[in-house]
């Protein structure tokens, strides 16, 4: 069982629910558990799941966008108490018996890497047998060059992560903009049409944006 809170994007506290079945769907939807109202709302906007690890949220707008924590995501969690849901002009906090404590990072729980436990490997002692030593230092600089690389590579990924979720960001605040603009057309739309008019205004975007976009960054990832 857990607890939503909705709120405003002022921040303004407007309800809240208990889940009690272990999962909870949000959306325009009389169907929803929660529903919200809003054009910029899917019929089922996103489901909130409990699982042995804690919550999750899984976006199911297909492209109006779910946001935690203002970066858009398809599935996120476990939840912290702390994590804001972004459903259009809603926001949404989570509290259950499993929601994860925001005592440190998620990222806190990663293992440490296999290379970098090689590279601790202490030289070995003098008493050795010269051609061994030379063989150990050997082996020493060439994990040493393994585990530089492996850390640039590992640098090098977040970054690309990085700036692919800020071109994310923007395109999902111009899409916003384009369907304010379209608001009329939009509303009188089902969900199928809709998916298919947010297809496709986030194609025009990319393509508008195209002498921005760095070479690198994948247009096929931003259509997602």
């Amino acid at each position: 069982m857990f607890e939503i809170t909705i709120k405003d994007s002022k921040g303004q506290r407007l309800d809240s629910r208990q889940c009690r079945q272990g999962t909870c769907t949000v959306g325009r939807s009389g169907k929803n558990m929660i529903q919200l109202k809003g054009w910029r709302i899917a019929g089922t906007h996103a489901e909130l799941v409990e699982k042995a690890d804690g919550i999750h949220v899984t976006d199911c707008s297909s492209g109006i966008g779910t946001l935690v924590n203002g970066g858009k995501v398809t599935t996120f969690g476990p939840l912290h108490p702390t994590d804001e849901i972004g459903i259009s002009n809603y926001r949404l906090t989570v509290v259950g018996e499993k929601t994860v404590p925001a005592v440190e990072p998620r990222s806190s729980a990663i293992m440490e890497d296999p290379v970098h436990q090689q590279a601790a490997i202490p030289v070995p002692q003098s008493e050795k047998h010269e051609a061994e030593q030379v063989d150990h230092v050997a082996h020493i600089e060439r994990a040493s060059i393994g585990v530089r690389n492996h850390s640039e590579e590992k640098s090098s990924e977040q970054a690309d992560q990085q700036q692919l979720f800020q071109w994310h960001k923007r395109i999902h605040e111009k899409l916003m903009n384009a369907m304010d603009l379209r608001r009329t057309e939009v509303e009188s739309m089902n969900d199928a049409q809709l998916t298919d008019a947010i297809k496709s205004l986030i194609q025009e975007i990319i393509v508008g944006m195209e002498q921005e976009l760095p070479r690198e960054i994948s247009r096929e990832r931003l259509a997602r």
